[in-house]
């Protein structure tokens, strides 16, 4: 039997394809490994974007980031009710993707000198 991200590496793909009908997809990155994000989740927003409308719903930095995406909504939640604490490009969202989907500066800078880059 296949394991749930083998399940998802093989459907998520079909799912990204060129289609005239929206997408919605909560946490598109659940049981994938970040390289398979950024090959295969990425690639497929950023050949589809242009003609498609897609809605993600994620944790994960580069499905923005990289994705590109033209509108990001930032949501906070009291546990009960959501509400939308911001919205704008990657760019003006910029603060609250680095500390709620990089874990904040100083977790992105030192992951980045842990990694000597």
């Amino acid at each position: 039997a296949l394991s749930t991200g083998q399940k998802c590496t093989t459907i998520l793909p079909i799912l990204l394809m060129k289609s005239e009908n929206p997408l919605m997809v909560d946490q598109p990155e659940d049981n994938l490994d970040n390289r398979f994000i950024f090959d295969t989740v990425v690639g497929s927003i950023q050949k589809v974007k242009a003609h498609r409308q897609l809605v993600l719903v994620t944790h994960n930095p580069n499905i923005p980031v990289l994705g590109e995406a033209e509108r990001v909504f930032v949501l906070t939640s009291d546990g009960t009710r959501a509400r939308k604490a911001n919205e704008g490009s990657v760019d003006e969202c910029r603060t609250e993707i680095v500390t709620l989907l990089e874990g904040g500066k100083e977790a992105f800078i030192r992951r980045k000198e842990r990694y000597k880059y």
